[in-house]
């Protein structure tokens, strides 16, 4: 059983409430949860999985989006994004980016970039864009 370094705990021991088309996420700045996220838009390959970002109260597009409006925020520091699922466990992954487009499409998006195999197949298994790129049934 692989054991990811960051959850301390193997990937079998994902709950099967994260095995879904739209993994629930929560993203935390600085260890301060700064909204949820449903990851429903995929990249296999590369161990990406994007979704719309629900900020919570503690939210600050300018301290917390790496992308304000298609422009890098020099004032938001990406090292200190990370991500959990809803039962707490911490999504072992390369990078995070929040990209704040609420002015001009009234959207924020996150995106979780690298997260290794097998925890990658383990939330998004049955995803349909996993399915087709990997052509499993």
């Amino acid at each position: 059983q692989h054991v990811s370094p960051s959850r301390k705990r193997p990937v079998a021991d994902i709950p099967t409430s994260a095995l879904s088309m739209h993994v629930q996420i929560e993203i935390l700045y600085d260890a301060q949860v700064i909204g949820s996220a449903d990851l429903s838009r995929l990249d296999p390959p590369m161990g990406v999985a994007v979704g719309n970002l629900h900020p919570g109260v503690a939210y600050d597009r300018l301290r917390h989006a790496t992308d304000i409006e298609d422009r890098e925020n020099p004032c938001a520091r990406a090292e200190k994004l990370s991500a959990r699922t809803a039962d707490g466990g911490t999504i072992d992954c390369m990078a995070i980016t929040v990209g704040d487009y609420s002015d001009a499409l009234g959207e924020i998006e996150v995106t979780v970039i690298g997260i290794p195999y097998p925890a990658y197949e383990a939330y998004f298994g049955d995803h349909p864009h996993y399915k087709d790129y990997y052509r499993t049934s």
